[in-house]
């Protein structure tokens, strides 16, 4: 109906136009302007009042009377637009009447969304390849450029929505980006959208040095034996898998089974070195069990250990087994690949370490047992002969002092840190420093060793000595003092400074005494180290004063502190507050008196010896102990020893039991990478995820419709650390 419409209309246009066009001057021509949707008409005979305007936009919609007309239609699309123009005398009769119509294109622009995404997983547990998973999305039918950088130089160009996978040849943290480009390229209804994530890329070489093997012995138990791993190279992380035989399986490190019957059985012990980048390194090792009809074996065994007093690395083994028949043959597996056959072996281990000590015994009449037990090798501790000292002077300038540091024991890359007492630090191994005023100021000076080896206290000490910061008048007291002859514990003391009038001298000996005059003889009570000081005054506003040590007779005792301490976290069945540790000092050497300070890398301290503290989040926080023991006229004796204390968060899989979907939630203080990784019982790795974790609650999702019913673990990995949830698949 509309297209008859407007041919009727175009029709009557061409009579018109032929009948009555250029009788006089009247002129349709127009232009317009469009704006979107928006389009205005300007006609050419717009200054002409006395002429009639009829206008016709093509939609079927409305007309317009107006000489230069406003129009906004309602879609895109070609509409012919017709104008005519008309004339007429006072007495109605036609002047003049000229018409005309142009076509106006109504442009629609596609909106542009453009919005790049996508996941990265790694391939096959290995670390250095990676499937990046698109899931960005563009406009329907719109046309798509996607853009890959995957940060080592390589680059791919799709025009889809594809994955890609990725290999890296080399191990680093890449930053990958995506950019989608969305629309005709040349025209401007074209967007662009990027995306980008780091991934880290761990190429590992490292050999499969995995050995399988195991022993086993029958216990008291009818037809039950206990199997024993010997195996080499195995470590905690490890998958394990045994099977009997009998078609049951286990995956404890030392199982007991027992067999329903009598017979000949194939045991099978299998590892799986899962290192992630590699490919598994497996090992398996089968032997045949006999298992045969017998009264049950009546044998308990049971070991004692003791370590040398001179070396901690050095352990004494007992065997305290009890039979009905007597011990023929034992066994020991000290758990670092070596065994013995004594009764009652000694065993020194080469390195720190827990080592799982096994002990096997065999009967006359073929009963056999075993018994294992964990034991902590410590790091055998380091003396610290580390004696801090340091000396200091004025300099030209005002208020500035050079300092020395005289370390006995300091060596380059050992920790320093100088305190000045005004509230500023520095770590030079020789700072000079300027005060913004006089007075008194407590300079320390802290020296730790580097490295401290893993497991052992730090080599820490520290001194501090009273500056004196004197008004700036040009004064440089001094003195000397030297033993007075044939007299036990005195000392002539004579002032050095030079002064243009005669100065006012006042000494304290660091015994609670005074004294005045330029030259002074000072008897000690007792022998110790004092700390003299000389005040010297040339007038109200010019005074200066100096100090130093003075040994009387000393015999300093060495310094046997050893700051150390253990803690424990509340225990889930306690009544105490949530993140509440418990710490206990172990320090050597100290005793009730002594100062003792604890610094809980939150803020807080405590001057408690064995304080209980409540942590606002879970960590770590570097908590240190420093202890000190003052003796007058004895430098002081301090220690102090730092560690990592964490509180570990819980993680819970929901829904557990799980069906299609499993979920756990994280809290995040901040923005990080978290890596999830999906473990079977059998601790294989069967999935894993790499989030951008955002400050707040994160939801990690897994699918677990294709897992075989059974229990499964997911362990969290982010900021350095490890949680883990549990659940079951039905």
């Amino acid at each position: 109906m509309k297209k008859i419409y407007t041919t009727i209309i175009l029709a009557f246009f061409v009579f018109i136009q032929t009948s009555v066009a250029n009788t006089t001057s009247c002129s349709a021509q127009f232009t317009f302007t469009v704006s979107n949707n928006t389009v205005q008409f300007i006609s050419a005979s717009s200054t002409d009042s006395s002429l009639i305007n009829t206008w016709y936009f093509g939609d079927g919609v409305s007309g317009s009377s107006l000489a230069n007309p406003s129009y906004t239609f309602s879609s895109c699309g070609n509409y012919t637009v017709f104008h005519q123009v008309e004339q007429f005398d006072n007495n109605g009769n036609l002047i003049c009447q000229d018409s005309t119509f142009q076509v106006v294109n109504i442009i629609c622009n596609t909106p542009c969304n453009a919005v790049a995404s996508f996941s990265a997983m790694m391939v096959n547990n290995q670390t250095n390849v990676y499937e990046f998973v698109n899931s960005s999305t563009v406009g329907t039918n719109s046309p798509v450029l996607c853009n890959w950088g995957f940060g080592d130089g390589m680059n791919v160009t799709t025009q889809n929505l594809s994955n890609q996978v990725h290999t890296y040849s080399a191990s680093g943290l890449y930053n990958v980006c995506l950019i989608v480009t969305s629309g005709v390229l040349g025209t401007t209804n074209v967007c662009r959208d990027t995306f980008c994530m780091s991934v880290q890329a761990q190429v590992n070489t490292t050999p499969c040095n995995l050995s399988a093997n195991f022993t086993s012995a029958n216990t008291t138990a009818a037809n039950t034996i206990s199997f024993v791993n010997t195996s080499i190279g195995f470590a905690a992380g490890d998958s394990i898998r045994w099977t009997f035989g009998d078609g049951t399986v286990s995956y404890d490190l030392n199982p007991t089974h027992t067999f329903a019957s009598a017979g000949n059985y194939i045991v099978c012990l299998r590892l799986v070195n899962n290192t992630l980048g590699a490919p598994p390194c497996v090992s398996e090792y089968c032997q045949q069990v006999t298992i045969v009809d017998s009264t049950p074996c009546n044998i308990s065994p049971s070991f004692t250990y003791q370590i040398s007093p001179n070396q901690n690395n050095l352990y004494v083994f007992t065997n305290t087994s009890v039979a009905s028949t007597p011990i023929t043959m034992v066994n020991w597996y000290f758990g670092d690949g070596t065994t013995n056959t004594n009764n009652n072996p000694t065993h020194v281990f080469t390195t720190p370490g827990n080592y799982n000590i096994c002990m096997h015994v065999m009967t006359a009449n073929g009963c056999t047992a075993v018994t294992c037990s964990t034991i902590v090798i410590a790091p055998t501790p380091q003396p610290c002969n580390l004696i801090a000292g340091f000396t200091y002077a004025p300099t030209s300038a005002v208020n500035t002092f050079d300092f020395i540091n005289t370390t006995n024991g300091y060596a380059a890359g050992d920790s320093i840190r100088w305190t000045f007492g005004d509230g500023t630090v520095s770590f030079d191994n020789n700072p000079t420093h300027t005060y913004a005023a006089p007075g008194n100021y407590q300079v320390c000076l802290w020296i730790k060793k580097n490295p401290t080896a893993p497991g052992t206290a730090p080599c820490v000490a520290e001194l501090c000595y009273s500056v004196v910061v004197n008004n700036p008048c040009n004064l440089a007291p001094s003195f000397n003092y030297s033993p007075a002859p044939n007299q036990n514990n005195t000392f002539l003391f004579t002032n050095t400074t030079l002064t243009a009038n005669a100065p006012q001298v006042t000494w304290t000996f660091g015994d609670s005494t005074t004294a005045t005059g330029n030259v002074v003889t000072h008897t000690f009570t007792d022998p110790g180290t004092y700390w003299v000081c000389m005040h010297v005054a040339v007038s109200n506003s010019c005074y200066a004063d100096t100090c130093m040590f003075v040994v009387v007779n000393s015999n300093p005792q060495p310094c046997n502190l050893d700051a150390n301490f253990i803690w424990q976290t509340t225990p889930q069945n306690s009544t105490s507050a949530a993140n509440a540790v418990y710490f206990l000092n172990t320090s050597l050497g100290y005793m009730s008196g002594d100062s003792i300070t604890w610094n809980f890398g939150d803020g807080s301290t405590s001057n408690q010896a064995n304080p209980i503290h409540t942590f606002a989040g879970f960590g770590p926080y570097n908590v240190c102990l420093r202890v000190e023991h003052y003796v007058p006229g004895v430098i002081p004796c301090v220690s102090e020893i730092c560690q990592a204390v964490s509180i570990p968060p819980t993680l819970l899989a929901y829904p557990n039991p799980a069906t299609d979907v499993v979920n756990v939630n994280l809290a995040l203080d901040s923005t990080t990478q978290v890596i999830a990784y999906l473990y079977n019982a059998q601790n294989i790795l069967v999935n894993q995820t790499i989030v951008a974790g955002v400050s707040g609650n994160n939801t990690i999702t897994f699918n677990t419709s294709n897992l075989a019913p059974g229990y499964y673990f997911i362990r969290i990995y982010y900021n350095g650390q490890f949680i883990v949830a549990r659940f079951l698949k039905i």
